[in-house]
This record gives structure tokens, sequence and C-alpha cells, in this order.
């Protein structure tokens, strides 16, 4: 299967929410932004719509990665 554009397949919410379960599987640290995994579950339906609006209307500016080491 070829992709021509991988942009796409991201506008969906299911993806984002799978990607979501394997981000708190991981236990993944929070971002630069301050929002703590907790709080960004609390309201985490909302996050993710508005996550998926920004990207469809290629809004969205990731910020800097947070460095952790281990």
């Amino acid at each position: 299967m070829k992709w021509y554009n991988l942009y796409g397949p991201l506008l969906s919410y299911q993806r984002l929410y799978e990607a979501w379960l394997k981000v708190a599987a991981n236990k993944g640290a929070g971002g630069v932004d301050g929002i703590s995994l907790p709080a960004f579950e609390r309201s985490l339906e909302e996050n993710l719509q508005q996550l998926l609006s920004d990207l469809g209307a290629k809004t969205y500016k990731p910020l800097p990665v947070l460095r952790r080491y281990i």
C-alpha cells in the first residue's frame, strides 16, 4: 500500500484516541506546556476534539519537545 499523503490519516478521532491510549499506557510525561497527563485526561474528549479541529484547519503548532534524561 502506498501513501501519497500522510497528513490525511491523522485526521481521525479514533487514531488520536489510540495514540492517547499508547501514551497513557507508557506513562508518558507532560510536555513543556506544563499540562500533566492526568490534567489532559480530565478533559480528554474536549482536548482530542480541539486537537482534531486544529489539525484539520492546519493551525496546530507543536511546542518544543521536553527532553528527559534517563
